[in-house]
């Protein structure tokens, strides 16, 4: 009977939290409305400067439907230059992009960021453009999207102000690192090129122009008609070249394929002193070994080796304590740090001690306390990506 109480008064609890949360929720929503809409100039950019953390307090549903629609309206007030600047700057735009996804994004946002980038004023659209290309290094954007919006963009490299021009190149070069060398000669470059200057195209890459391919093409096909070329060449396939076409220019550079030899290693991985004992608590795997075959290997066994000693040293090696040699940590020694003094938060069965970082944190400090001692990998999900923890080294791992 007693099980069957608590388990009534933990169901209350939590509806009742529930209930007082949606109740915040739409106090925050009647404020932020009130501010936005009847509020002046500096109260509405005060809003928008801490837009990230009324995002995180809303939710993904509420700020799409509420919160999202409220802050374009902010891009209408055409006599205020500095309003529709906020709109862009200080990470307002960039933050509530990435809390909300890739779809609202360019289904709502993506288009109020191409009508600012021709906005009367060049302030409003030398913000749209910093917007652009912070959304554009995260990845938040298609190829697609990237491609169109750029076709808007690259008009104001000829504008006369130069950090509208920087703001250009800045975007296309977060643009270049994400759609990868080829995609950028294919679908950017043509885009590009009639804002280059006269001849600055034929120019392929480093000293090689598009004359001297043409001509290396035609001494090719000449050597293949007189059956050998200058270089002794005799077989000849895929001829004409001068005449075919499109082409795709890439850079070939050579790479290490393998290292032969290495440290000697016996069965078990245990590297061998000179002497030929295993030398105590000394273990190697991979390229740094000798491998079974001395200097030399056979084709294909590199991955092999990899694989099978590393396999084999993991197996023997007594690694205890959780993930990768790290403790763990139960639930309720999790919920003890929850302090600016100890700050502990678990990420998708890790946990991280954030208390340095607390006010570095670009949200602020409470957006992290608010998930101390718990799991926030909902939460840290909807918001960032998993390469944002490279930087942070777990203390452990989270236990039943």
């Amino acid at each position: 009977g007693s099980g069957g109480g608590d388990d009534g008064e933990a169901a209350v609890w939590v509806h009742s939290f529930d209930s007082e949360l949606a109740s915040l929720q739409d106090a925050f929503v009647g404020l932020a409305t009130e501010m936005l809409c009847s509020g002046s100039s500096a109260v509405k950019r005060l809003v928008l400067s801490d837009m990230l953390r009324l995002c995180l307090l809303l939710g993904r549903e509420r700020t799409n439907n509420v919160l999202l629609p409220l802050i374009i309206t902010v891009l209408n007030h055409r006599s205020d230059w500095e309003l529709r600047r906020a709109f862009f700057e200080r990470g307002c735009i960039v933050g509530v992009a990435s809390f909300v996804g890739r779809d609202p994004l360019q289904h709502f946002i993506l288009p109020c960021i191409a009508q600012a980038l021709s906005d009367m004023h060049e302030l409003v659209a030398e913000a749209a453009l910093a917007a652009l290309a912070s959304l554009t290094a995260l990845g938040l954007l298609s190829r697609h999207a990237s491609l169109q919006v750029a076709e808007s963009a690259l008009p104001l490299l000829l504008h006369p102000c130069s950090f509208l021009r920087l703001g250009v190149i800045h975007f296309l070069s977060a643009l270049g690192a994400n759609l990868g060398r080829v995609d950028t000669h294919v679908f950017l470059a043509p885009l590009l090129r009639p804002y280059l200057r006269p001849g600055a195209g034929e120019r392929l890459w480093g000293d090689v122009t598009a004359e001297a391919l043409r001509g290396s093409f035609a001494a090719y096909d000449e050597g293949a008609r007189a059956g050998r070329d200058a270089f002794g060449k005799a077989f000849f396939h895929n001829v004409p070249f001068a005449d075919a076409g499109p082409y795709y220019a890439g850079v070939v550079t050579p790479v290490i394929h393998y290292c032969m030899g290495g440290l000697r290693v016996d069965a078990e991985g245990s590297v061998l002193g000179a002497h030929g004992a295993p030398i105590p608590g000394l273990h190697a795997a991979g390229e740094v070994i000798g491998g079974l075959h001395g200097k030399n290997r056979l084709g294909g066994n590199a991955l092999t080796e990899c694989v099978v000693f590393g396999r084999t040293i993991g197996n023997k090696l007594a690694i205890g304590g959780g993930e990768g040699g790290l403790r763990g940590i139960s639930g309720s020694e999790l919920r003890q740090h929850v302090s600016r003094e100890s700050c502990w938060v678990a990420l998708h069965g890790r946990v991280y001690d954030f208390t340095s970082f607390l006010d570095e944190h670009p949200a602020g400090a409470e957006a992290i306390l608010r998930q101390a001692g718990g799991d926030a990998s909902d939460i840290f999900d909807a918001i960032h990506t998993q390469t944002m923890l490279d930087d942070f080294k777990p203390i452990g791992v989270l236990v039943p």
